[in-house]
């Protein structure tokens, strides 16, 4: 009986939560800009470079421990 590595399943998740963090980063950017009225232009710019800098790096961190956990097990 095979056992099932369970981590992997959760890496995966966390790659496919970073990539569609930065797919939604626009849209987090413009209802952040929509709470604070006074300064829309600046803090909708700084939370979609913020949230797409989160989603990339998650993103990329995942893919590569997914990689490598995969190349080793090989």
């Amino acid at each position: 009986m095979k056992t099932i590595d369970f981590s992997l399943y959760i890496v995966g998740y966390n790659f496919i939560i970073g990539v569609l963090v930065m797919i939604a980063s626009d849209k987090l950017g413009v209802y952040a800009g929509h709470l604070l009225r006074f300064r829309r232009v600046q803090v909708g710019r700084l939370a979609r470079i913020g949230t797409f800098t989160f989603g990339a790096c998650m993103a990329t961190l995942s893919g590569g421990i997914y990689f490598a956990v995969y190349v080793l097990k090989l």
